[in-house]
């Protein structure tokens, strides 16, 4: 359980306030989203709102994430309390929001550094 909380301090360090954050202030505010230009997975793990924003869907992706590290902190904090089901129920659902946060950043963000 030590492992976990280790990863959930860390993941939401350097992986959502150092990178997801930055990337989702970088994208458009004045467009609604195209489901056409996003994955399957994504238009399955998000209901996309009629006006929503690159940038608001991204936001709303790292604050899931957000709650999923909470989520899954409590859990190890309780030592597995409710299984290992609801352990997996919080990476499964971070994964899921991950993945789509990277398709949103890729078709919408600035291009990667040369």
């Amino acid at each position: 359980m030590d492992a976990i909380k280790e990863f959930t301090k860390e993941f939401d360090l350097e992986g959502r306030k150092r990178l997801m954050v930055p990337l989702y202030k970088t994208l458009p505010s004045d467009i609604p989203v195209n489901g056409g230009l996003l994955s399957q997975a994504t238009l399955s793990a998000v209901k996309l709102s009629k006006d929503e924003t690159p940038k608001d869907l991204a936001l709303r992706l790292s604050n899931g994430v957000t709650w999923d590290l909470i989520g899954l902190s409590k859990w190890a904090r309780s030592n597995g309390v409710g299984g290992t089901e609801e352990g997996l129920r919080w990476i499964d659902s971070m994964e899921g929001e991950v993945a789509a946060f990277v398709d949103v950043g890729s078709k919408y963000g600035p291009p990667p550094p040369a």
